[in-house]
């Protein structure tokens, strides 16, 4: 709250000395710090969404927040990664300065619960979070999906189960679409997040416009992700599948207005799953929980 204000009561004073290049996620831009902050503000209002004597708290401080609005873009942090000193989602799961596959992208392996997801509801995320089965950083295509991508290729493992595919060449590793190269940017809190959070919150009426506002908010999360993913491998050709995508008529995909608050929560939460796998699987984790 502290910051909130005092960025905002700032933003127009030209005396005011202004982070650079020490300033590692926005550069010193402080309209995407106060976005920034509402932003996690409105995440931890909403994770005591069901605690009943809290509700008039929430309202309160959601209202504060929602005049000055909210991340549009993927909040990211670069310090200067390079191949000698790369991101640690790189240095764990991507390829070494010598050229070695490093030891987490053998080691941790795709779970089959979320790869049936992705599966039943013909998204081709799937291709980016996880690669086809016996792929890995150092295979050669390693960054090319094709789409219309073959979800038959992709296999995960059950809780306690490795090598469960039919042919026992072990599951799915972790995709292009989240091990980039070793300057690759780590995401704070992603666009996609911040707009499911907003559906959430609109839902509840803590934020204007009803199931139908919170239906074009619902869409550009999973629209953000798919771009941040960089499906098709441009941003116009994310937009477009995207599109595809949300206007299938299937469970936890298609946005009825007409349906239940409830369910429509439901909808969110899953598409917030979906997309934050590999990214902020603790916030799907704290959702769940709640």
């Amino acid at each position: 709250d502290d910051a909130i204000a005092d960025i905002s009561a700032n933003l127009s004073n030209t005396n005011a000395i202004l982070p650079t290049t020490e300033d590692v996620m926005f550069g010193g831009n402080m309209q995407n710090w106060l976005l920034f902050a509402n932003t996690v503000k409105l995440r931890l209002l909403l994770r005591e969404s069901n605690v009943a004597s809290k509700q008039a708290y929430i309202t309160a401080e959601i209202a504060k927040t929602s005049a000055h609005g909210y991340l549009t873009s993927d909040a990211l942090v670069n310090p200067g990664y390079t191949s000698a000193k790369p991101n640690d989602i790189w240095g764990y799961f991507g390829v070494s300065p010598s050229g070695a596959l490093n030891g987490g992208a053998t080691y941790i392996g795709a779970n089959e619960t979320v790869i049936d997801f992705y599966r039943a509801t013909k998204d081709p995320r799937l291709g980016y979070f996880y690669t086809a089965k016996g792929i890995t950083a150092t295979s050669p295509g390693f960054s090319a999906v094709t789409l219309p991508i073959n979800f038959s290729n992709y296999y995960g493992n059950y809780l306690g189960s490795q090598n469960s595919n039919p042919d026992g060449s072990g599951s799915s590793n972790i995709g292009s679409g989240l091990v980039v190269g070793p300057d690759q940017s780590a995401i704070m809190i992603s666009a996609a997040e911040s707009y499911f959070l907003q559906a959430e919150a609109t839902l509840y009426s803590w934020l204007p416009g009803g199931a139908v506002a919170a239906k074009a908010l619902y869409q550009n999360g999973i629209t953000k992700s798919y771009e941040y993913l960089n499906v098709g491998g441009s941003t116009t050709d994310a937009d477009a599948q995207a599109a595809i995508y949300y206007g299938q008529n299937l469970p936890f995909v298609a946005f009825p207005t007409s349906a239940t608050a409830d369910s429509l929560v439901h909808t969110v939460l899953e598409q917030k799953w979906a997309a934050l796998n590999g990214i902020s699987i603790v916030e799907s984790y704290n959702d769940w929980r709640k």
